[in-house]
C-alpha cells in the first residue's frame, strides 16, 4: 500500500492524536522552498550589483587614465610615473643584493628604490612582463623618461589589474560577508563608495610597535633630529594606545575596524614625515566601516579627497577632482539612508524625537559649513594670488584646515569605539 499523505495523516491521528504533525511539516516545507528561492533571488540580485559596481569602478578608473600624470613631459626628473617605470628597470636588471645599494648601474638620486622589498618584488613582476612586451620599457640606464603611448598603456593596466587582483578581491570578500551577516540595505552602504578609492597598503595597520621601530631606525640614521623623531614617536604611541587598550580588552569586529582607523589616523597625523596621499590608508578602514555609520565616513572620505587638492591640481587632475567628487556625492545620497546609523538608534532610545531633529540639523550645518570653507580655499588656490611672502599661503591653511577635521574624526571615531558598546 502506497504511503499517501491521508494514510500517514490518518494512522498518525490513531496513534498518537497528532493531527497537526503532517500539515505543520508540510507548512514548514513550503516555507522552506520559498525562503530557499526568495535566498537564491536576493543572491543574484545582490551579486549582479556588486559586479555592475565594479565595472562601472574599471570604466571610471580607465577613464581617470585618460588624464595627465605626475611628472608628464618633465624631464630630467619627471615624476612619480617614472618612479614606478625606474624601478621596474632596476629590479629586472639588477641582482637581489644591488637593488638598495649605490653602484655605477644603480644611481640611487635618479628615484632609488626607497620602499620595502613587497614592492620590489611587484614592480620585479610587472618588469618581467615589461620585459616580454618591450625590452625597451625597460632597458638599463638607456630607457629613462621612456614615455611612449603603448607604455604608457602598460602602465595603466599594471595598476589596473593590481586593483582587480588585490584590493577588488578583497572588497568582493567583504561584501560577501557583510551579505551573509547583514541586511542588504547595509551591503549597499558598504558597496557605494568603495569604487571610488584606491586600495591602500595593509601593513599601515599593524601595531604601534612596528611604529616604534621604525622611528628608531630613523633616530639612528638621523641623529640631528631626534627630538622630533621622539616627539613623533611619542606621539603615535599615545593617541593609539587607548585604541588598542580597549581593542585588546573588548575584542569585536567593530571594535577591530574602529581601531584601525584609530592608529591609522595615528600614524597620518604625527608620524615622521609623512606623505599627503597616506591619508587613503586611513580611508580602506573607513570604507569597510561605511556600512555602520555612513554619515560621518563619507564626509571623512571627502575631506580626505580636499586635503589631496595642492596634489591633484599640480599634477593636471582638477577635472576628473571635480567630476567625480561630485558623482560619489550624488550617488551617496541617492543611495544611503544616513538615518540606518546604529549609533543614532541608541541615541533614540534615551532621547526624545524633537532633540534627535534637532542634533541632526546641527551636524549637517556643521558639516555644510565644512564643504563651503574648502570651497572657498579652492576658489582661492585656483584665481588668487598669494603674497610674494607666502606663496605656499593656499596649500598650507588647506593643510591645517584638514589637520583639524582629522583631529575632530579621531575625537569622534575614539568616542564610538571606547563609550558604545558593540554586539557582535
Amino acid at each position: 500500500m502506497p504511503y499517501t499523505k491521508d494514510y500517514i495523516q490518518k494512522k498518525l491521528k490513531e496513534k498518537l492524536d497528532a493531527s497537526y504533525v503532517l500539515p505543520f511539516w508540510c507548512f514548514a516545507y513550503n516555507e522552506a522552498i520559498k525562503s530557499r528561492k526568495k535566498m537564491s533571488s536576493e543572491k543574484f540580485y545582490y551579486s549582479g550589483n556588486l559586479y555592475s559596481i565594479f565595472t562601472f569602478a574599471l570604466i571610471v578608473r580607465w577613464s581617470v587614465s585618460l588624464h595627465s600624470y605626475s611628472g608628464e613631459n618633465t624631464p630630467p626628473m619627471y615624476g612619480d610615473y617614472e618612479a614606478q617605470r625606474h624601478w621596474m628597470e632596476l629590479t629586472v636588471n639588477l641582482p637581489l643584493n644591488e637593488w638598495y645599494l649605490n653602484t655605477s648601474k644603480n644611481d640611487l638620486m635618479y628615484w632609488g628604490l626607497d620602499y620595502p622589498p613587497l614592492t620590489a618584488y611587484h614592480s620585479y613582476l610587472n618588469g618581467k612582463i615589461a620585459y616580454y612586451i618591450n625590452p625597451e620599457f625597460v632597458e638599463l640606464n638607456k630607457s629613462r623618461g621612456y614615455e611612449s603611448y603603448h607604455h604608457k598603456f602598460f602602465m595603466r593596466a599594471t595598476v589596473i589589474f593590481s586593483d582587480l587582483l588585490i584590493y577588488f578581491m578583497s572588497a568582493v570578500l567583504y561584501c560577501n560577508s557583510l551579505y551573509e551577516n547583514q541586511s542588504a540595505s547595509q551591503v549597499k552602504h558598504g558597496e557605494v563608495s568603495e569604487p571610488f578609492k584606491p586600495k591602500a597598503k595593509g601593513l599601515h595597520f599593524t601595531s604601534a610597535s612596528v611604529s616604534y621601530l621604525a622611528q628608531l631606525v630613523i633616530l639612528l640614521l638621523y641623529p640631528d633630529r631626534i627630538k622630533l623623531a621622539k616627539f613623533c614617536i611619542l606621539s603615535v604611541l599615545a593617541t593609539s594606545f587607548i585604541s588598542l587598550y580597549d581593542l585588546f580588552r573588548n575584542p569585536t569586529i567593530k571594535k577591530l575596524l574602529l581601531s584601525f582607523i584609530n592608529v591609522s589616523l595615528s600614524f597620518f597625523l604625527f608620524s615622521y614625515q609623512v606623505h599627503e596621499k597616506s591619508i587613503l590608508l586611513t580611508a580602506l578602514p573607513i570604507l569597510l566601516y561605511f556600512p555602520f555609520d555612513p554619515f560621518p565616513c563619507f564626509w571623512f572620505l571627502l575631506v580626505s579627497t580636499f586635503s589631496m587638492f595642492p596634489l591633484l591640481l599640480k599634477d593636471g587632475l582638477l577635472i576628473p577632482f571635480i567630476s567625480l567628487t561630485v558623482l560619489f556625492t550624488l550617488f551617496v545620497f541617492a543611495n544611503v539612508n544616513f538615518h540606518l546609523m546604529s549609533e543614532e538608534k541608541k541615541f533614540k532610545q534615551n532621547l526624545k524625537g524633537t532633540l534627535v531633529k534637532k542634533k541632526h540639523n546641527f551636524i549637517f550645518t556643521i558639516f555644510k559649513l565644512s564643504i563651503f570653507l574648502y570651497m572657498i580655499l579652492f576658489l582661492c588656490s585656483l584665481f588668487v594670488k598669494p603674497p610674494e611672502k607666502y606663496p605656499d599661503l593656499w596649500p598650507l591653511l588647506l593643510s591645517i584646515y584638514s589637520f583639524l577635521h582629522f583631529f575632530s574624526f579621531k575625537i569622534y571615531f575614539n568616542v564610538i569605539q571606547i563609550f558604545f558598546s558593540f554586539k557582535e
